[in-house]
């Protein structure tokens, strides 16, 4: 598997700015549509140097990395807690995934590309979005699998208990937990998709998102 962890830093990006106050912002880092197909020949040049020119036969590759963070979650984050509400962008980061998956398939069709490596797949409107996104693509499809990340914890003073309950929780199935958003992700892919099975990849886990913490769990 190869991960492409973001957006080139030669690559311009633009920010949204709150409408409350101009000097705030919403969200960064978002990549300027006019970089779109700048990236796709990007990811389509890795397939090429590693594949091609290097004949390494990598068959696996993931993008664009927890990038819902800056296309979905900030978004979600500021409208909890402010009026008006500020649309969010993911439809681009669904355009980019798309453009970038065709790019790299059209280099090497017998590659998987899958992403986009939610941060949040607790947030199942962005899943379902994401989803009905990709799986509507054909020749070829952009979605072989589904990746998402998680952790039980950003506290360092969390308890054991807490943590292994963060993961599953016996005492209350329903209760959010990385067991349930899993099961919840995957009824998602088997609804928009029953006739072609999606595999989901919970790829990046560990105790705590904190890592300035220094939580000692992390690390015994």
């Amino acid at each position: 598997l190869i991960s492409i962890p973001g957006f080139p830093s030669w690559m311009p990006t633009y920010a949204v700015t709150d409408p409350n106050n101009g000097n705030a912002g919403v969200s960064s880092g978002l990549l300027n549509t006019d970089q779109f197909d700048n990236y796709a020949a990007f990811c389509a040049s890795l397939v090429k140097i590693l594949n091609v020119d290097q004949h390494r036969g990598i068959k696996y590759f993931e993008l664009p990395n927890e990038q819902d963070g800056a296309y979905y979650v900030n978004f979600y984050n500021y409208n909890n807690s402010h009026t008006p509400a500020v649309a969010d962008h993911l439809d681009e980061l669904i355009t980019i995934y798309n453009k970038a998956a065709q790019a790299m398939k059209a280099v090497d069709p017998s590659i998987q590309v899958g992403g986009p490596a939610f941060a949040r797949g607790d947030l199942y409107d962005q899943v379902n979005r994401f989803v009905k996104g990709t799986i509507s693509q054909k020749n070829p499809t952009t979605l072989d699998f589904l990746s998402m990340h998680g952790y039980a914890s950003g506290d360092l003073n969390d308890s054991d208990y807490a943590i292994y309950n963060r993961i599953w929780n016996a005492d209350s199935p329903t209760t959010n937990s990385l067991a349930k958003h899993t099961t919840d992700v995957r009824t998602i892919l088997d609804q928009l998709s029953p006739k072609h099975h999606i595999p989901l990849w919970f790829d990046e886990y560990n105790i705590s998102w904190g890592w300035w913490n220094n939580d000692p769990r992390m690390q015994n």
